[in-house]
């Protein structure tokens, strides 16, 4: 069976949408459909899905609002999801990007929704980016996760 991931994401200055292609070609790399999901650029929820796999940015000690909305709605839909956050390096001895990460995934599980791997954290130099290095692999191992589970 074809496996259907949906990739949501939010983003601010383009890491998270690079982040989130990335998944979106190691996932039919791995010969799963992906679709891309812009969270800010819809009013709408997307269609069916077998995994959820949600990139977002966390700001100044939480996960950005756009990006909390969303969960919240998604999330009544139930299904396997794997998280994936965005963080800026010079702010890490001040607002770590775990606990935010640790909450949304609490979120989305008492809504009924099954996580998959523990969230993978993607930093990116200064505030605005570009990733770090590493992030495309960590973008595939994401993908290959959500195709596994």
């Amino acid at each position: 069976m074809n496996k259907h991931i949906l990739i949501a994401y939010v983003s601010y200055f383009g890491n998270c949408r690079k982040i989130a292609e990335a998944a979106a070609h190691a996932c039919e790399a791995k010969g799963a459909s992906a679709t891309l999901f812009p969270v800010m650029e819809s009013t709408e929820l997307p269609g069916s899905r077998d995994a959820l796999l949600f990139i977002c940015p966390v700001r100044m000690g939480n996960i950005v609002k756009p990006a909390r909305s969303f969960a919240r709605k998604i999330a009544r839909d139930g299904g396997p999801f794997a998280i994936g956050v965005s963080h800026g390096a010079p702010l890490d001895h001040f607002f770590s990007p775990v606990k935010p990460a640790a909450r949304l995934c609490r979120k989305m599980k008492r809504r009924g929704m099954e996580q998959i791997g523990e969230p993978v954290f993607f930093m990116v130099e200064g505030q605005e980016g570009p990733p770090a290095p590493g992030w495309e692999d960590k973008a595939e191992q994401l993908a290959a996760a959500l195709i596994e589970s």
